[in-house]
């Protein structure tokens, strides 16, 4: 199968906005628990994958993710006792 090489930058580029597009929705709280579960379900991997990500890039953004989960709860006095919706990753 020969796929053209505009169409194989097209997909790369639809992943990685796919990515950033979940990056920024973790700040909208309409948006986050879908992007939380975009991070922590195979729909991160699959783009990471297709965007030309290593798995060492990988773990890192997912790292940076966690972090940021992590301190948006502190910040919202949550915790360790939040509710399974607000606990996406542990801390």
């Amino acid at each position: 199968m020969h796929i053209e090489k505009g169409a194989v930058m097209g997909l790369r580029g639809l992943a990685e906005g796919i990515i950033v597009q979940s990056l920024e929705d973790l700040w909208n709280d309409q948006e986050r628990e879908e992007a939380v579960e975009f991070f922590k379900g195979d729909g991160f991997s699959i783009c990471a994958e297709i965007a030309g990500m290593s798995l060492y890039e990988q773990v890192r953004l997912f790292n940076l993710v966690s972090s940021v989960l992590c301190s948006m709860e502190k910040v919202r006095g949550t915790g360790g006792s939040g509710s399974k919706k607000e606990k996406v990753l542990s801390c």
